[in-house]
């Protein structure tokens, strides 16, 4: 009785360690597998990915394009710095910090002046907490136009492509009506120009 209370126990470990060893098989050929039997051996391949972001100066007017004062008078002076009619609001939604400038492209806004003093710009932080860049218009400077030869006045010296940072500017005008100016509806058409800064 004891050979075969001995035997017995025998088949029993053999069974459980064929029980044991087919279930961990069964698990190591399922996808996603929790475990793998050790003793086999393993393969890691690792790849590389690798891209280049060119540099690219790229604005965008986010807000209005038209500043429109509505009727003046003649020696009336405004600007946009209450925020009526709003300003202009530039992002730098290229890849690098870009300077901007400013110029009239075509025919002035009065016709009885040259925009000296008449027609100017400045720049604020859009983002106040966040905008950043080297330099920025503070004060009112005229607006200059372009066609004729005169140069672009630098607006704003290396505005940041990072939104994170800020990337925002507004751009205020003020205008003052000339004494001589005639009636009528004026209209100019102002430029901006992005270049890598």
């Amino acid at each position: 009785m004891e050979t075969s209370n001995n035997l017995l126990v025998v088949m029993v470990v053999i069974a459980m360690a064929v029980s044991i060893a087919g279930t961990m098989t069964l698990l190591s050929v399922i996808p996603g597998k929790p475990f793998s039997i050790t003793g086999f051996a393993q393969s890691e391949q690792n790849a590389t990915t690798t891209a280049t972001v060119a540099s690219e100066a790229n604005i965008n007017i986010v807000s209005t394009s038209t500043v429109a004062f509505g009727a003046k008078s003649v020696g009336a002076t405004d600007d946009t710095t209450d925020m009526s009619p709003h300003p202009i609001t530039i992002e730098n939604n290229g890849s690098v910090a870009v300077n901007i400038s400013i110029g009239i492209f075509g025919s002035n806004l009065w016709g009885s002046v040259y925009n000296d003093g008449n027609f100017t710009f400045n720049v604020s932080k859009n983002e106040t907490a966040k905008t950043t860049w080297v330099w920025g218009q503070p004060t009112w400077a005229t607006i200059k136009n372009s066609t004729a030869g005169v140069e672009t006045s630098i607006m704003v010296f290396n505005l940041s492509p990072d939104n994170a940072d800020g990337d925002r500017i507004n751009v205020h005008m003020k205008i003052i009506v000339p004494p001589n100016e005639k009636a009528g509806a004026k209209t100019t058409l102002v430029k901006f120009n992005a270049s890598i800064g």
